[in-house]
């Protein structure tokens, strides 16, 4: 993987993770009907693509 690439996954793995603790944040207030399931849900994609940026940067390292 080249030294941009990588770069590019660890910085797009760095602004997903800064949004998801946005949402624990919001989750972590009082209940409030539509807005925690939304939340949630967003939570439940952002750590979804976490995931999947993660595996990247784990197959990626096997390519020059």
């Amino acid at each position: 993987m080249t030294d941009s690439a990588k770069k590019d996954l660890v910085n797009a793995l760095a602004a997903l993770v800064k949004e998801r603790r946005l949402c624990a944040q919001l989750l972590s207030k009082p209940y409030e009907r539509g807005t925690y399931e939304a939340t949630m849900a967003r939570f439940v994609e952002f750590q979804t693509a976490i995931e999947a940026v993660e595996r990247a940067l784990v197959s990626e390292a096997d390519y020059p």
